[in-house]
């Protein structure tokens, strides 16, 4: 494990160290069940080659290992905070280990060196360059997504004897919303969102971040339209 990837390791650990510390002793199976999580996601983001704690990659691990675990739903509306250190943490992973991008001048070759090509060739050339430039734009706008960081739960928090709040990190439904007016692969028409043309074939329109948001969101209106069992989750 290199120095970079085991320090975002034994960061991640110290903080779940100290959510799980705030746990009163009366909630044991919650408390049970984070100390099954941070196992889960620890070994996730320590191996080779590191993955992100997804709650579906973490409900089937877990459910190969213990006979009882949270659901998806539970676990995004009632152990947000361990997942997002550990979330963190793999995106420090990641880079960390990430190559150094290139200048944005790099994407740009100059007339001079397409002098000697014909136009056709140039013409392929250009379009080129528009493609990796308008990737360039999208992977920038989905990393700074991806970076929006929302505080995790502090031990007030953590303590309360009730279910954890459920936050909702808008930021990524608004960076969202509002790529659709930079006129991308989507646009919006009066029916509704609208594939456009400048779409590539298999491009992702809708970052798994803002469909992760949008299932949280409905789960928590799920939650809420039911009557409370009162039961510790």
């Amino acid at each position: 494990m290199s120095k970079k990837k085991q320090t975002a390791v034994e960061n991640a650990t110290m903080l779940s160290e100290r959510l799980l510390a705030a746990i009163p002793e009366s909630r044991r199976r919650y408390r049970k069940n984070c100390e099954r999580l941070v196992d889960i996601c620890r070994e996730l983001v320590s191996g080779r080659p590191a993955q992100e704690p997804l709650t579906p990659v973490v409900t089937e691990l877990a459910f190969s290992r213990y006979k009882t675990f949270p659901d998806q739903q539970t676990l995004l509306n009632y152990y947000g905070g361990f997942l997002k250190v550990w979330r963190d943490a793999f995106q420090d992973v990641v880079n960390a280990s990430a190559p150094r991008p290139k200048k944005e001048g790099a994407l740009i070759i100059a007339e001079k060196d397409l002098a000697a090509l014909d136009a056709g060739t140039r013409a392929q050339v250009s379009l080129l360059q528009a493609i990796l430039g308008e990737q360039k734009a999208e992977n920038d706008r989905l990393k700074m997504l991806l970076r929006e960081r929302v505080a995790a739960p502090g031990c007030t928090e953590a303590a309360s004897a009730g279910p954890a709040p459920r936050v909702f990190e808008l930021e990524k439904l608004r960076g969202w919303l509002a790529s659709l007016e930079s006129g991308g692969a989507l646009e919006i028409v009066p029916d509704g969102l609208r594939i456009t043309r400048r779409a590539r074939p298999g491009q992702v329109v809708v970052p798994v971040a803002v469909l992760e948001e949008l299932r949280r969101i409905d789960g928590a209106n799920a939650l809420a339209s039911r009557s409370g069992s009162g039961e510790d989750q």
